[in-house]
């Protein structure tokens, strides 16, 4: 009964938004660029923009750069999206129906080993309707990759945990998030739409977390097997060699 209800719960959900994106109007969002001194990083001539859709799944949109350096995107949107900017690095961007974004892009950001998400997006800056928020976003991603959540450290405390504390400490981390993120908004001044998407932003991601967790313990499992595999192979062909004679 309960898997039944759960169901239902979740086909109203998907039939809400279904309609939600029925009545929405569909506007042209112009992304345009530059890479500055293009001429010395040629070879790298491509550029993307990728989005997730929740029901038409992962959107890719590739460019070719011109002799300029100059690209240009644009792209049909219904509302609000949070995309990814894949050129020397991985960058987030937050844009809204209609808006026109220009991102200028030092081209020494292939010539220099960048250690953090923050040093990173120091080679891009936007400019444009959404400047404001998007100066936000890529100042708050840089922290929270780099110092807010710690990857490895995370890896690391995970890998005996089960379920149950695993869920505890996301939701204990979940707390941690916020408490920064409040000092992110009193210190930078963030806009109003950074405040709303950063917190939406976090929960989502803590949530994906938790739900990644049996596949992430099944990743190491399987990597703990093929390990074992492979030392007993090694340890048998080493008996074999020994035993015919070499």
């Amino acid at each position: 009964m309960r898997t039944i209800i759960l169901s239902l719960f979740v086909i109203l959900i998907l039939v809400s938004c279904s309609q939600k994106e029925k009545n929405q109007i569909i506007k042209k969002t112009i992304i345009t660029g530059q890479i500055s001194n293009f001429e010395k990083v040629s070879e790298h001539g491509y550029i993307e923009v990728v989005f997730k859709d929740l029901l038409t799944g992962q959107k890719k949109f590739t460019e070719k750069i011109n002799e300029k350096g100059l690209f240009r995107f644009e792209i049909d949107l219904k509302k609000p999206t949070e995309i990814n900017l894949k050129y020397s690095g991985y960058l987030t961007y937050y844009i809204f129906p209609g808006d026109s974004l220009h991102i200028a892009i030092n081209s020494d950001c292939w010539g220099v080993t960048t250690e953090t998400n923050t040093e990173e997006s120091d080679f891009y800056k936007v400019s444009g309707t959404s400047e404001k928020m998007n100066s936000d976003v890529t100042r708050f991603m840089g922290i929270y990759h780099d110092s807010l959540l710690n990857w490895q450290a995370n890896s690391d405390s995970v890998k005996n945990m089960d379920a149950l504390d695993f869920i505890k400490f996301k939701n204990n981390q979940l707390k941690e998030l916020q408490s920064s993120l409040e000092s992110f908004n009193l210190s930078e001044n963030t806009c109003k739409e950074f405040r709303k998407w950063s917190q939406y932003f976090i929960k989502y991601d803590n949530w994906s977390s938790i739900m990644e967790y049996r596949l992430l313990t099944h990743q190491i499992e399987k990597r703990l097997r093929i390990q074992y595999i492979s030392l007993k192979r090694l340890y048998l062909i080493q008996n074999l060699t020994v035993k015919i004679g070499f």
